[in-house]
């Protein structure tokens, strides 16, 4: 697997990533820290151009530029909307775009603020790391070039990820991946219900053994392999499904480790 990362793709994984981590964040927390509305756009040239809108306790991301949000932030180019967002030194130019703008930026500050507090949470932990690996996981699988072959091996359907201590502490652990032609969507929890409104059964299933196991695996503390061997983590159903996975997840590993 090739280790030269895409700059455009890069930003994509961390913008996106980033903005739809917020939506994990609990409403009374950002009730507390954004009482009002706003909406928040990030913007680079020839990458993302998406946005968040924060309202009542509930965040909402959207891949799409808004129109007329609160506040703007805009970044010269993609390497630098990547350094920004991982905490590197880079140029990242606030956009007064309404009146609200410093209140705006002001709110961003604090939910990315709220957002580093969950990594930092033992019991929160797992399960926001779960979803940046998941959201990186749709950007890489759709957009880098080098991981194509590998996403057409996957067949359709869909793959859920979950914890055999699934309740402890009340936060769950899950999410899913699903293919569906040349669409590839994530997201954090349960199946979504089918159309008629059934329960969803997904095609494949990769469990962690518990929420020390998926920390280990989800921040690249030991390979895929190895956990496999130590049975940490267990696969069931449609095996080719999850076997074509572990290398877009390696790729996946390159982008999360930062920016240039």
């Amino acid at each position: 697997m090739a280790t030269t990362i895409s700059d455009r793709v890069g930003a994509y994984v961390r913008a996106h990533a980033t903005l739809r981590l917020l939506e994990l964040l609990d409403p009374p927390t950002v009730r507390s820290l954004v009482p009002g509305r706003i909406s928040i756009q990030l913007r680079t040239p020839g990458g993302p151009a998406c946005h968040i809108l924060v309202r009542d306790g509930s965040i909402r991301f959207s891949g799409h530029p808004r129109l007329f949000p609160s506040g703007t932030l805009w970044f010269p180019s993609p390497v630098h909307m990547t350094r920004v967002l991982t905490g590197q030194k880079g140029s990242a130019i606030p956009v007064p775009t309404s009146p609200r703008f410093v209140s705006a930026l002001t709110g961003f500050r604090k939910l990315t603020g709220a957002l580093q507090e969950q990594f930092a949470s033992a019991a929160a932990r797992p399960r926001f790391l779960l979803g940046g690996t998941l959201f990186a996981l749709q950007e890489v699988a759709g957009r880098d070039p080098y991981v194509t072959s590998r996403v057409r091996r996957i067949p359709d359907g869909t793959i859920a990820i979950t914890t055999a201590d699934l309740s402890a502490d009340g936060l769950e652990v899950e999410g899913w991946f699903t293919r569906q032609g040349s669409a590839i969507t994530t997201g954090i929890g349960p199946l979504p219900a089918e159309a008629d409104g059934s329960k969803a059964r997904p095609n494949a299933v990769l469990e962690f053994k518990d929420r020390d196991a998926a920390v280990a695996l989800l921040s690249g503390t030991i390979p895929a392999m190895l956990a496999l061997a130590e049975r940490s983590v267990r696969l069931y159903g449609r095996l080719p499904m999850i076997q074509n996975l572990f290398p877009i997840l390696d790729r996946v590993a390159h982008y999360m480790g930062g920016g240039k």
